[in-house]
């Protein structure tokens, strides 16, 4: 029963874009919550150098493209966070099954990390994904239901090695303007 969660990620105040991914590929590869680095890998990248990969293509992308966004505004990555249920899988058949998730979600278009950590009761992969193409010609495209589409590739794969889902997902809450109308 893998939960999935998804978020995109900005520069912090104070910090470069190269400060910023750096500070997020380092927690992911943390050798206490990674078997010592055993449960970290990458695609179209090194995971030591994977920083600096990420930036070589946002700046050909800007070269390319002629476009920029504002600091304040540009998704310089995005984060893939999926959690297993307790003694149900091993590290080891969860990175397998967290890097199958990661490459089929960005369909092999995107440089990224992934993590396993086996430092909790539930083993969870991290995925740190570069917002730039390989390409460098476009950037994710962060649709408006991307979070259901991830949940059910996730549980996909998850059925292709019998492994539990979500039954009954849990609903969303109601609307802000519903909660503030009921107010």
């Amino acid at each position: 029963m893998a939960v999935v969660h998804f978020s995109n990620r900005h520069i912090s105040q104070n910090q470069t874009i190269k400060e910023c991914i750096q500070f997020h590929i380092d927690y992911a590869k943390n050798p206490e919550k990674t078997q010592n680095g055993l449960l970290v890998s990458a695609y179209e990248c090194n995971p030591e150098t994977a920083t600096e990969e990420f930036l070589i293509n946002k700046k050909m992308y800007e070269m390319i493209t002629k476009r920029s966004q504002p600091k304040e505004r540009d998704n310089i990555s995005y984060m893939l966070m999926q959690s297993f249920k307790p003694d149900e899988i091993t590290p080891q058949k969860a990175h397998e099954i967290g890097y199958q998730f990661a490459y089929e979600f960005t369909k092999g278009e995107h440089q990224f990390v992934i993590s396993t950590h086996t430092d909790k009761d539930h083993i969870h992969n991290h995925v740190e994904i570069n917002s730039t193409s390989l390409d460098c010609t476009h950037k994710f495209n962060g649709y408006k239901q991307w979070g259901r589409a991830a949940q059910k590739l996730s549980d996909k794969i998850c059925k292709e090695y019998a492994l539990s889902t979500i039954k009954q997902p849990q609903q969303k809450g109601e609307k802000y303007i519903e909660w503030k109308a009921r107010k």
